[in-house]
């Protein structure tokens, strides 16, 4: 490290791969030798080195981004979809080369990857499936497709009901009963990151009227009420949220900052008391805190 700072790469290299046999920690090794040999532009070899780093992990974004530089892809679209493509038919179920691609896609092609996406997401109730679809939002022709995916699924589902076919509208396959709660979340959250606040609010009602004991529907229904400037009924559903699992201290720390943001300081710090230490007050132990 201290080699590489000083601009001496060869000589890290060298003692790098001197140690290579004592270092435990081979993913870190492997990941140290492969910055280095990009850095001195011995990019072939820093390509197999990628590969295999990509063998051990193939959700891992940024060995992608590495071996896109190591074998030179840049502007060609398709090039960089290709690699994916063969990586996504290597790694059955790694979902970073599937992913990737709706990143770099527009138009008719872009709809199709979607829907396959979307639909297995619904499908196997994955709570992250719109965090992925996030950064998609910076494109409004994205945001159209996107939205125009979810309003065909809801006709179907609404039309049909879930045992009537399937997402797509086919009359030969049956949704779970799951795959309709799933869907109203997605749109619920869509219409709520486009500002669309009512029909936000009318999807997670469903959502909610489908399944009242899902956290995820009541985080999500929380956040909705946030964005319309309702903190305490904010505030008031993540707490019934958290209640739900007052295990996980990722929602116990999300409740105490939805009623910090309502005004409700007693009540926060009584929420944060909950993991910490008996007998200390919250207050002198906050920096302690995982969710720090």
């Amino acid at each position: 490290m201290i080699l590489c700072e000083a601009g001496q790469l060869e000589e890290a290299l060298s003692k790098l791969e001197e140690n290579a046999t004592v270092i435990v920690d081979k993913v870190s090794y492997m990941e140290r030798r492969g910055s280095i040999l990009m850095k001195l532009g011995r990019l072939e070899e820093a390509e197999k080195v990628y590969r295999q780093l990509i063998d051990r992990n193939p959700e891992n974004i940024d060995y992608y981004d590495r071996l896109e530089n190591c074998i030179g892809l840049g502007a060609p679209v398709a090039d960089r979809i290709a690699m994916y493509d063969y990586f996504a038919d290597r790694y059955k179920r790694a979902a970073a080369p599937r992913r990737q691609p709706l990143y770099l896609l527009e138009g008719p092609e872009l709809a199709h990857r979607l829907d396959e996406w979307i639909v297995k997401g619904l499908r196997k109730g994955v709570p992250s499936l719109f965090k992925n679809l996030v950064p998609l939002y910076s494109s409004p022709s994205k945001v159209s497709i996107i939205e125009q995916l979810l309003l065909d699924y809801v006709k179907h589902v609404e039309t049909n009901g879930y045992r009537g076919g399937s997402l797509h509208g086919d009359g030969d396959e049956m949704e779970s009963p799951t795959s309709a709660l799933w869907l109203y979340l997605l749109v619920a959250q869509h219409f709520d990151r486009v500002g669309n606040i009512p029909v936000a609010m009318k999807y997670v009602e469903s959502a909610y009227a489908h399944t009242p004991t899902l956290i995820e529907t009541l985080m999500v229904k929380a956040k909705i009420y946030k964005h319309a400037g309702d903190y305490s009924e904010a505030a008031r559903l993540m707490d019934e949220a958290q209640s739900l699992d007052t295990a996980d201290r990722y929602i116990n720390s999300k409740a105490a900052k939805y009623l910090l943001r309502a005004g409700q300081m007693e009540r926060a710090e009584k929420m944060c008391g909950k993991f910490t230490r008996e007998g200390d007050r919250a207050s002198t132990t906050l920096n302690e805190m995982q969710c720090m």
